[in-house]
Protein backbone atom coordinates (compact mmCIF):
# COMPACT_ATOMS: atom_id res chain seq x y z
CA UNK A 1 0.00 0.00 0.00
CA UNK A 2 1.61 3.54 -0.83
CA UNK A 3 2.15 5.74 1.68
CA UNK A 4 0.05 9.01 1.33
CA UNK A 5 1.82 11.92 2.05
CA UNK A 6 0.88 16.04 3.17
CA UNK A 7 2.91 18.28 1.14
CA UNK A 8 2.64 22.08 3.33
CA UNK A 9 4.14 25.21 1.79
CA UNK A 10 5.77 26.99 4.47
CA UNK A 11 8.57 30.24 4.24
CA UNK A 12 11.77 30.39 4.61
CA UNK A 13 12.33 33.63 5.88
CA UNK A 14 10.24 33.84 8.66
CA UNK A 15 11.05 32.24 12.27
CA UNK A 16 10.77 28.76 11.53
CA UNK A 17 8.38 28.40 14.68
CA UNK A 18 5.64 27.11 12.52
CA UNK A 19 7.58 23.80 12.33
CA UNK A 20 6.68 23.21 15.54
CA UNK A 21 3.03 24.32 15.98
CA UNK A 22 2.49 22.29 13.11
CA UNK A 23 -0.21 19.12 14.20
CA UNK A 24 2.59 16.50 12.54
CA UNK A 25 1.12 13.27 13.14
CA UNK A 26 3.50 10.60 12.72
CA UNK A 27 1.53 8.24 10.71
CA UNK A 28 1.73 10.42 8.08
CA UNK A 29 4.94 11.99 6.16
CA UNK A 30 4.76 15.56 6.07
CA UNK A 31 7.21 17.42 2.91
CA UNK A 32 7.65 21.09 4.04
CA UNK A 33 7.93 22.71 0.63
CA UNK A 34 10.54 25.71 1.21
CA UNK A 35 9.13 29.41 -0.38
CA UNK A 36 10.55 30.65 -2.59
CA UNK A 37 14.06 30.75 -4.24
CA UNK A 38 13.98 33.28 -7.10
CA UNK A 39 15.79 33.63 -10.40
CA UNK A 40 16.58 37.34 -11.31
CA UNK A 41 16.74 36.34 -14.80
CA UNK A 42 20.30 34.52 -15.30
CA UNK A 43 19.47 31.14 -13.71
CA UNK A 44 21.44 32.27 -10.49
CA UNK A 45 18.67 31.44 -7.53
CA UNK A 46 18.47 33.09 -4.81
CA UNK A 47 16.21 32.61 -1.15
CA UNK A 48 16.38 34.17 2.31
CA UNK A 49 16.38 31.98 4.93
CA UNK A 50 15.64 32.99 8.40
CA UNK A 51 19.23 32.61 10.42
CA UNK A 52 17.33 29.74 12.97
CA UNK A 53 16.49 27.69 9.87
CA UNK A 54 19.32 24.97 9.67
CA UNK A 55 19.04 24.64 13.04
CA UNK A 56 15.32 23.88 13.27
CA UNK A 57 15.24 22.01 10.20
CA UNK A 58 18.08 19.46 11.98
CA UNK A 59 15.78 19.55 15.24
CA UNK A 60 12.79 18.73 13.66
CA UNK A 61 14.21 15.99 11.52
CA UNK A 62 15.36 14.76 15.17
CA UNK A 63 11.52 14.16 15.76
CA UNK A 64 10.11 13.23 12.87
CA UNK A 65 12.70 11.82 10.56
CA UNK A 66 10.33 10.96 7.48
CA UNK A 67 9.77 14.72 7.19
CA UNK A 68 11.66 15.98 4.05
CA UNK A 69 12.15 19.74 3.07
CA UNK A 70 11.62 20.68 0.06
CA UNK A 71 12.94 23.63 -2.20
CA UNK A 72 10.30 25.72 -4.21
CA UNK A 73 11.71 27.52 -7.27
CA UNK A 74 9.82 30.39 -9.62
CA UNK A 75 6.93 32.34 -7.00
CA UNK A 76 3.45 32.20 -6.63
CA UNK A 77 2.61 35.82 -8.39
CA UNK A 78 4.74 35.80 -11.49
CA UNK A 79 6.66 38.36 -10.34
CA UNK A 80 10.32 36.29 -11.49
CA UNK A 81 8.81 34.28 -14.99
CA UNK A 82 10.74 31.46 -16.42
CA UNK A 83 13.19 31.95 -19.42
CA UNK A 84 15.28 29.05 -19.85
CA UNK A 85 18.12 28.43 -22.25
CA UNK A 86 21.36 26.46 -22.15
CA UNK A 87 23.42 29.17 -19.74
CA UNK A 88 20.20 29.13 -17.58
CA UNK A 89 20.46 25.70 -16.96
CA UNK A 90 23.76 25.85 -16.19
CA UNK A 91 23.76 28.60 -14.06
CA UNK A 92 20.45 26.99 -12.06
CA UNK A 93 22.35 23.62 -11.70
CA UNK A 94 25.18 25.81 -9.79
CA UNK A 95 22.93 27.25 -7.52
CA UNK A 96 20.11 25.63 -6.58
CA UNK A 97 22.95 23.11 -5.77
CA UNK A 98 24.18 25.56 -3.18
CA UNK A 99 21.27 26.05 -1.74
CA UNK A 100 20.37 22.34 -1.29
CA UNK A 101 23.86 21.63 0.28
CA UNK A 102 23.19 25.03 2.27
CA UNK A 103 20.13 24.14 4.21
CA UNK A 104 20.12 20.55 4.20
CA UNK A 105 17.38 20.24 1.81
CA UNK A 106 15.91 17.29 -0.14
CA UNK A 107 14.27 17.77 -3.43
CA UNK A 108 13.25 20.59 -5.45
CA UNK A 109 9.47 21.46 -6.26
CA UNK A 110 9.26 23.77 -9.66
CA UNK A 111 6.42 26.06 -9.74
CA UNK A 112 6.70 28.85 -12.01
CA UNK A 113 3.60 30.44 -12.44
CA UNK A 114 4.17 32.50 -15.82
CA UNK A 115 6.60 32.60 -18.59
CA UNK A 116 8.75 35.17 -20.12
CA UNK A 117 7.33 36.71 -23.30
CA UNK A 118 8.78 34.80 -26.11
CA UNK A 119 9.36 31.22 -24.37
CA UNK A 120 8.08 28.50 -26.28
CA UNK A 121 6.57 25.19 -24.09
CA UNK A 122 8.99 22.74 -25.43
CA UNK A 123 11.56 25.36 -24.09
CA UNK A 124 10.30 25.52 -20.66
CA UNK A 125 10.01 21.78 -20.81
CA UNK A 126 13.53 20.97 -22.02
CA UNK A 127 15.49 23.43 -19.88
CA UNK A 128 13.31 22.79 -17.04
CA UNK A 129 14.08 18.37 -17.57
CA UNK A 130 17.82 19.03 -18.13
CA UNK A 131 17.57 20.52 -14.42
CA UNK A 132 16.59 18.35 -12.54
CA UNK A 133 17.90 15.49 -14.33
CA UNK A 134 21.28 17.37 -13.29
CA UNK A 135 20.14 17.41 -9.88
CA UNK A 136 19.20 13.54 -9.88
CA UNK A 137 22.24 12.32 -11.65
CA UNK A 138 24.90 14.65 -9.06
CA UNK A 139 22.68 12.90 -6.10
CA UNK A 140 21.84 16.78 -5.22
CA UNK A 141 17.97 15.95 -4.93
CA UNK A 142 16.23 12.69 -3.92
CA UNK A 143 12.56 14.38 -4.50
CA UNK A 144 11.14 16.11 -7.30
CA UNK A 145 7.88 18.00 -7.55
CA UNK A 146 6.54 19.94 -10.24
CA UNK A 147 3.53 21.81 -9.33
CA UNK A 148 1.32 22.42 -12.58
CA UNK A 149 -1.17 25.79 -12.80
CA UNK A 150 -3.73 25.68 -15.23
CA UNK A 151 -2.39 29.01 -17.19
CA UNK A 152 0.65 26.69 -18.00
CA UNK A 153 -0.92 23.08 -18.26
CA UNK A 154 0.91 22.89 -21.96
CA UNK A 155 4.16 23.93 -20.55
CA UNK A 156 4.08 21.83 -17.14
CA UNK A 157 2.47 18.48 -19.26
CA UNK A 158 5.34 18.63 -21.62
CA UNK A 159 8.29 18.52 -19.18
CA UNK A 160 6.10 15.96 -17.38
CA UNK A 161 5.89 13.89 -20.24
CA UNK A 162 9.79 14.49 -20.83
CA UNK A 163 11.00 13.25 -17.48
CA UNK A 164 8.17 11.31 -16.31
CA UNK A 165 10.68 8.75 -14.54
CA UNK A 166 12.80 11.65 -12.24
CA UNK A 167 9.40 13.31 -11.04
CA UNK A 168 8.27 11.64 -7.55
CA UNK A 169 5.42 13.82 -7.17
CA UNK A 170 2.64 16.77 -9.29
CA UNK A 171 1.00 18.93 -7.27
CA UNK A 172 -1.52 20.32 -9.35
CA UNK A 173 -3.10 23.21 -7.85
CA UNK A 174 -6.54 23.05 -8.23
CA UNK A 175 -7.00 26.57 -6.13
CA UNK A 176 -5.64 28.28 -9.66
CA UNK A 177 -8.37 26.91 -11.66
CA UNK A 178 -10.09 29.88 -13.49
CA UNK A 179 -13.76 28.93 -11.58
CA UNK A 180 -13.16 27.24 -8.46
CA UNK A 181 -15.58 24.73 -8.27
CA UNK A 182 -18.45 24.55 -5.75
CA UNK A 183 -20.37 21.17 -6.47
CA UNK A 184 -19.15 17.42 -6.59
CA UNK A 185 -19.66 17.47 -10.40
CA UNK A 186 -18.06 20.07 -11.31
CA UNK A 187 -14.78 19.14 -8.85
CA UNK A 188 -14.54 15.48 -9.60
CA UNK A 189 -14.43 16.34 -13.57
CA UNK A 190 -11.32 18.94 -13.57
CA UNK A 191 -10.01 16.07 -11.52
CA UNK A 192 -10.90 13.65 -14.26
CA UNK A 193 -9.35 15.60 -16.47
CA UNK A 194 -5.52 16.03 -14.44
CA UNK A 195 -5.50 12.34 -14.05
CA UNK A 196 -6.12 11.87 -17.83
CA UNK A 197 -3.19 14.32 -18.34
CA UNK A 198 -0.82 12.89 -15.97
CA UNK A 199 -1.32 9.19 -16.52
CA UNK A 200 0.48 7.30 -13.53
CA UNK A 201 1.55 10.30 -11.97
CA UNK A 202 1.98 9.90 -8.31
CA UNK A 203 -1.00 13.32 -7.95
CA UNK A 204 -1.01 15.68 -4.92
CA UNK A 205 -4.65 17.27 -4.09
CA UNK A 206 -3.87 21.03 -3.40
CA UNK A 207 -6.11 23.41 -1.55
CA UNK A 208 -5.30 26.75 0.36
CA UNK A 209 -5.51 26.50 3.73
CA UNK A 210 -7.17 30.24 5.05
CA UNK A 211 -10.33 31.38 4.78
CA UNK A 212 -11.74 34.50 2.17
CA UNK A 213 -8.78 33.26 -0.25
CA UNK A 214 -9.34 33.58 -3.77
CA UNK A 215 -9.11 29.75 -5.39
CA UNK A 216 -9.53 27.83 -2.39
CA UNK A 217 -12.30 25.08 -2.36
CA UNK A 218 -14.90 24.75 0.30
CA UNK A 219 -13.16 22.47 2.82
CA UNK A 220 -16.55 19.88 3.27
CA UNK A 221 -15.79 19.86 -0.89
CA UNK A 222 -12.23 19.30 -0.72
CA UNK A 223 -12.60 16.71 1.57
CA UNK A 224 -15.93 14.58 0.73
CA UNK A 225 -14.09 14.44 -3.20
CA UNK A 226 -11.22 13.30 -1.93
CA UNK A 227 -12.62 10.85 0.07
CA UNK A 228 -14.32 9.09 -2.78
CA UNK A 229 -11.26 10.18 -5.50
CA UNK A 230 -8.60 8.85 -3.11
CA UNK A 231 -7.22 6.13 -5.11
CA UNK A 232 -6.40 8.59 -7.62
CA UNK A 233 -4.00 10.52 -5.51
CA UNK A 234 -0.57 10.07 -3.98
CA UNK A 235 -1.72 12.35 -0.61
CA UNK A 236 -2.73 16.74 -0.32
CA UNK A 237 -1.04 19.79 -0.62
CA UNK A 238 -1.49 22.60 1.26
CA UNK A 239 -0.74 26.15 1.04
CA UNK A 240 -0.03 27.54 3.30
CA UNK A 241 1.80 26.65 6.69
CA UNK A 242 2.42 30.59 6.57
CA UNK A 243 -1.33 31.84 6.37
CA UNK A 244 -3.03 28.57 8.17
CA UNK A 245 -6.04 29.77 10.20
CA UNK A 246 -7.91 28.21 12.70
CA UNK A 247 -5.05 26.26 14.68
CA UNK A 248 -3.70 24.18 11.31
CA UNK A 249 -7.38 22.59 11.46
CA UNK A 250 -7.24 22.25 7.54
CA UNK A 251 -3.86 20.27 7.98
CA UNK A 252 -5.50 18.36 10.68
CA UNK A 253 -8.48 17.46 8.96
CA UNK A 254 -5.97 16.41 5.92
CA UNK A 255 -3.81 14.03 7.56
CA UNK A 256 -7.12 12.58 9.44
CA UNK A 257 -7.88 11.52 5.73
CA UNK A 258 -4.67 10.37 4.90
CA UNK A 259 -4.38 8.20 7.33
CA UNK A 260 -8.42 6.42 7.21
Amino acid sequence: MTTLILAEYISAATSPIRFYQFPNREFVPVHFVVTFATDKGDGTFEATFHEDFNKRVLEYQKTYPDTKFILSIGDSDGTYPFKGGADWVTNATQSIEKLIEQHNLSGIDIHYTKVADGVEADAFASSLATLITNLKNDKIVDLVFISPTPALDTQYLQLYTNKTAVIDYVNYRFYDLETTPDNKYDFKNEIDGVVKNYANAKLLLGNKTYDESKGKIEDTLFFEVFDEEKSKFSGISAWSADESTDAFQFEKDAQEKLNS
